[in-house]
Formats: C-alpha cells, structure tokens, sequence
C-alpha cells in the first residue's frame, strides 16, 4: 500500500483528509515527514519556502517535486544540496478536471508518470525553456480562471 504523509500546518485539512482516506498518515512535523517518505512534494507559499526548507535534513535518496511558484531549480539546489533529484512542477488551471497541463523541469519519468492521468505533461529539457514557461504560465492561469467562470465550472465538478 502507498502512503500519503501530510504536515500537522494545517490540522483541520490534515484530519480531514486522514478521515476519508485510510493511507493518509499526518506527520508530526516536516521533518517527520521527509523521515518516512521519499517522494517528498513541496507545496507551499514561496514567502515560508526558505524558512521550511533551511530546517529539513534530507538526502540524496529523496526525490523532491517542487510546486513553490517562482523558485527555480537553483534556489531549491542551493537549500537541498544533498538532494540529486529535484523536479518543478507546474499544474495549470484546468488539471482538477483533468484537462489541462502541467509543466515539468527538468524533463522526470515518475513526475510524468504522476500528472500524465490529469491532462497533457509539458515536459521541459532546459532552463530556457522553463524559464520561457514561467512567463507563460501567469497568463494560462487567468485563462483558465475565466474559461472556468464562463463554463459554469465549479471548483470540484468534471468536464464532460
């Protein structure tokens, strides 16, 4: 069975989750966290993302998605410097009823693999060419934002 390990931040969405799937696990703290997984998913406000990730011990076993908005591949390197598998991963709008895209840098099997069921995977092969999809991102999300409202899409719904 996979386990799906959470951070006690946010106890309310972490319990909630923990009750409707027996394979959520909350941790108790981040740490905790990267001491039980190795796929570790990074989801949070890049304003905290230094402060999170300056505190974790991590190693060359773990393989990290970033999903911080604006932090490049450097950024991340330069506070997980042990780490050899990094991956930014981009969700654009749309994906939540699986029709839209997610951009991947550098190009990842198991990112790939992850988001393939959810739209199209963008799989980008240099640092130019992700640093042009940050430009464009931006832009795809108000896109989808107003596709979304003028559908009647609601947050949660499929696309037929």
């Amino acid at each position: 069975m996979i386990y799906l390990w959470v951070s006690p931040r946010n106890a309310e969405t972490a319990e909630r989750l923990r009750n409707a799937y027996q394979s959520v696990h909350i941790g108790r703290d981040n740490q905790d966290i990267a001491d039980n997984c190795r796929l570790l998913c990074l989801a949070v406000r890049p304003q905290v993302a230094e402060e999170v990730l300056s505190g974790l011990r991590l190693s060359g076993e773990h393989h990290v998605l970033s999903f911080i908005a604006t932090w490049r591949h450097d950024r991340l390197s330069a506070l997980m410097p042990e780490v050899t598998h990094i991956v930014r991963v981009a969700p654009l709008p749309m994906i939540e009823y699986a029709i839209g895209s997610t951009i991947v840098h550098p190009d990842d099997p198991l990112a790939s693999e992850m988001f393939a069921s959810l739209g199209t995977v963008i799989r980008m092969r240099s640092t130019n060419d992700a640093s042009q999809s940050e430009a464009v991102e931006g832009v795809i999300w108000g896109i989808g934002t107003r596709q979304r409202r003028s559908t009647g899409m609601r947050q949660g719904s499929k696309a037929s």
